[in-house]
């Protein structure tokens, strides 16, 4: 429970009254619904897609498709619908609708919503971010501080039990300790204290979160200064004065996952399902490169997973798996780069974990402009190109998501469909392709 000097603090934050507000607003608008959607009901292994364009028998909204069907076929299940996302054990799907965030279970009943749903959204955000034991948060990009992290639910809720409504919990970190009972006017929190607490990621078993962490600054311009760090959550009463705001429940004040120094920056943290590691993207600013890496929960096996011919960044990766190679000057496996040195090259970093958690998704260059995969065989990492070798005059991808397993899905760029295959530890991957209707097209995809 808050005690009298926490609630004090809380309110005494300079420069966040308008958040407050924001947040006791939303509030309001949090309800549990009930009814169930027509024609919704789903087995857990379609591919959702958020869907438009001129055909007038496809009408905006979001659509079901069961890839492994004889002949898969289009199903609408919410018209209007946005952005829809599946959870981990694919028991709710998230989505937005007029400007509301929905979810719905499997078989179409209601299960929570949220009124005045804001978020300034990238293309390719999702409306969630779920976590392994199907709770979910929502990442806010606050522009006159940075971003921060609205918590909702640790876990969603066993079959059959209701999802209770529950309030916003933000999630704040502070770079100093607080006293227990301040002064007035004394010992207030200053706007230097507080972190922005940014795309965070959950163990599977829920009892630790990673997530960037960098001093506040306007439009996240301290980004820069971001590094990694891992939390123990812990019972509200175990709660030390690192945190503020109604309670959150971490213990301490963060632990730093890498040794790599304060001359990098660390991104996009990624807890594999398994647990035995976490991805994340790191830039070498002095080197000039930036670098998919992996990196166990203690701290321990950092590999950053670039291939020997990572430093041409106009070249991706052939269909054939290939001994992740350290960038070393000196190491005679590496192939020697057209034009290094030259800042910038190599640009690797990771997308997503596999469902199975023996895969993870790497992107070269721009946003889906080279794909390659990457895995663990116990001993060594591997990376190989996806969909083959792809020249610079390619338009690259417009989304890939995993499904079922090692299951992968791809929406290319340059026309209205979608390549699957199935990840495998050998190079012969078999693609299918599933075409769109004529005049649509895929504004959104998960799996």
């Amino acid at each position: 429970m808050m005690t009298k000097a926490r609630a004090f603090l809380s309110f005494s934050i300079f420069g966040l009254f308008f958040c407050f507000y924001l947040l006791t607003t939303q509030q309001k608008g949090i309800s549990q619904v009930t009814g169930k959607l027509k024609g919704w009901e789903l087995k857990g292994n379609e591919i959702l897609l958020e869907l438009c364009g001129e055909n007038k028998e496809f009408p905006h909204g979001i659509y079901a498709l069961d890839p492994f069907a004889p002949n898969p076929k289009l199903r609408l299940l919410v018209k209007g619908g946005r952005r829809p996302v599946w959870s981990p054990k694919r028991r709710f799907v998230a989505y937005l609708r007029n400007d509301s965030l929905w979810i719905i279970d499997r078989k179409g009943n209601f299960a929570w919503m949220w009124n005045s749903f804001l978020s300034n959204l990238g293309f390719h955000d999702p409306p969630v971010v779920w976590t392994w034991k199907e709770g979910f948060l929502v990442v806010w990009r606050i522009s006159s501080w940075g971003g921060t992290v609205l918590y909702q639910s640790d876990e969603a809720p066993k079959e059959g039990e209701e999802w209770h409504p529950f309030a916003p919990l933000v999630v704040m970190p502070l770079k100093r300790r607080l006293p227990e009972k301040p002064l007035p006017n004394k010992g207030s929190i200053r706007w230097d204290d507080l972190l922005c607490f940014n795309n965070p990621t959950a163990s599977p078993d829920g009892k630790y979160v990673a997530a960037e962490v960098y001093p506040s600054g306007p439009e996240d311009l301290r980004r820069a200064e971001s590094k990694i760090l891992v939390y123990e959550r812990c019972p509200p009463e175990e709660m030390e004065l690192w945190w503020q705001w109604q309670g959150q429940t971490f213990k301490g004040k963060g632990r730093r996952l890498t040794n790599l120094g304060e001359g990098v920056t660390e991104l996009r943290p990624l807890w594999s399902p398994t647990g035995e590691w976490i991805a994340f993207t790191v830039v070498h600013w002095k080197d000039g490169y930036v670098a998919p890496a992996v990196i166990r929960p203690d701290g321990s096996d950092y590999t950053e997973l670039l291939s020997k011919h990572a430093p041409s960044a106009s070249i991706s990766l052939g269909s054939k798996w290939e001994p992740v190679v350290p960038l070393d000057k000196d190491n005679p496996e590496r192939l020697p780069a057209y034009n290094l040195p030259q800042w910038g090259q190599p640009h690797v970093y990771p997308v997503e974990w596999s469902e199975d958690g023996r895969f993870l998704l790497l992107n070269m260059g721009k946003r889906y402009q080279h794909i390659q995969c990457a895995r663990w065989d116990g001993k060594i990492w591997w990376v190989m190109g996806v969909a083959g070798r792809m020249g610079t005059g390619f338009a690259g991808l417009k989304f890939v998501a995993w499904g079922p397993g090692s299951f992968l899905a791809i929406v290319p760029d340059i026309t209205p469909e979608i390549w699957i295959t199935e990840a495998r530890t050998d190079e012969k991957w078999r693609w299918r392709t599933i075409t769109m209707p004529e005049g649509v097209w895929i504004e959104w995809m998960d799996w």
